[in-house]
């Protein structure tokens, strides 16, 4: 690498850097604005709060990656052309393409990094810390858990409930299982095709097998239909236990929409989310392409001027995948089309500014 490629690619890593303090550091202060009454309601100790903020904090700083590469990638462009930087190479030779090279680089070994720091670091981190607030502020069962599209729930001593999927809008769950045991002795099982939620009547599974062991025997019961009081936990309790798509990674995810296939499931949603992952990934280059032209376009603007299109432009984009990702869950327009939406919109519109500027 060259010297001055090390000179735009380390100011602009500096500028990264502390754009993405600054932007944490914002996201974190309002998160903890607006949760703080919750956890003092639910009388969580100060080290259970800090631990979860600690474990929040490697997702905050990936959620808020694209402000700090568009923030940076303004400013050091915009730094460039305020010390009259750029005029200097370009008069000696080094155009507006070859510094955006630099920069259009580095996003892509940033791009490379954030798909990795997503399917390996983020999911079990996320796991931790949503554990954390279900357990100590939705104060759900300390002892339940959720992997992939299954719910696990443990709900005493000896007594153990499992679920492959569960329909919060028709209130059904396919494949019930409850077993209940006496140290490591199993004397109590019953699995079933279907479960249904009645407020009046509780649990009732559907067409299934109800086993018992007495004295070194089993028999088998099969049903249709069997009120179950065994299961003391209503939907309420496990609700919020759905498994969330920051909790898995790329992998995971598409193993999940997989299973949630087989049972005849609506994926639509899921789908949307599993190529958010990869545009997620993508967004630090889009992101480059279109702050360079930007920010070659204004001139001698400020740092406050710099900071002020940022914002806009990072407004813009998010809102971009938002409204897009609405019409994906609705099933309006492909997952793919609704998770690639923004970043489509805006390479393409960065390439045509690009062209467009003296270079």
């Amino acid at each position: 690498m060259s010297t001055l490629s090390r000179f735009i690619v380390g100011r602009f890593l500096r500028i990264l850097l502390f754009s993405l303090l600054a932007a944490v550091l914002v996201f974190l202060v309002i998160d903890l604005i607006e949760n703080l009454d919750k956890f003092l309601d639910r009388n969580v100790a100060t080290n259970i709060i800090a631990r979860y903020y600690l474990l929040f904090l490697p997702y905050i700083a990936f959620l808020v990656f694209p402000v700090a590469m568009i923030l940076a990638t303004l400013s050091t462009i915009g730094g460039l052309i305020n010390t009259h930087e750029l005029v200097a190479m370009r008069a000696s030779g080094i155009s507006l393409w070859w510094v955006s090279s630099r920069l259009i680089i580095v996003g892509v070994f940033v791009s490379g990094f954030l798909f990795w720091f997503g399917e390996y670091l983020l999911p079990p981190l996320n796991q931790q810390r949503m554990e954390i607030w279900r357990v100590e502020v939705k104060k759900l069962p300390k002892q339940s858990t959720v992997r992939s599209d299954r719910i696990y729930l443990l709900e005493g001593a000896g007594r153990f409930f499992h679920m492959e999927h569960w329909d919060e809008t028709k209130q059904r769950g396919l494949r019930p299982t409850l077993q209940l045991a006496k140290g490591r002795s199993v004397y109590y099982r019953i699995d079933a095709e279907e479960a249904k939620w009645d407020s009046a009547s509780g649990w009732q599974f559907e067409r299934g097998v109800e086993r018992k062991w007495e004295n070194e025997k089993e028999t088998v019961i099969p049903f249709k239909t069997m009120i179950v009081k065994e299961v003391e936990l209503t939907p309420i309790a496990f609700a919020d236990l759905s498994v969330k798509p920051e909790e898995m990674g790329y992998t995971d995810l598409k193993r999940f929409i997989k299973r949630l296939d087989e049972t005849g499931s609506k994926t639509t949603r899921w789908n949307v989310e599993l190529s958010s992952k990869l545009a997620t990934a993508a967004s630090a280059l889009i992101i480059v392409l279109i702050g360079v032209p930007i920010a070659a376009v204004q001139r001698r603007s400020g740092v406050v001027l710099s900071f002020g299109m940022g914002l806009f432009v990072s407004f813009l984009y998010f809102g971009m995948i938002q409204i897009a990702k609405i019409f994906g869950f609705q099933g309006d327009i492909p997952a793919w089309f609704a998770a690639w939406f923004a970043n489509g919109t805006f390479a393409i519109l960065g390439f045509f500014m690009l062209l467009r500027v003296r270079k």
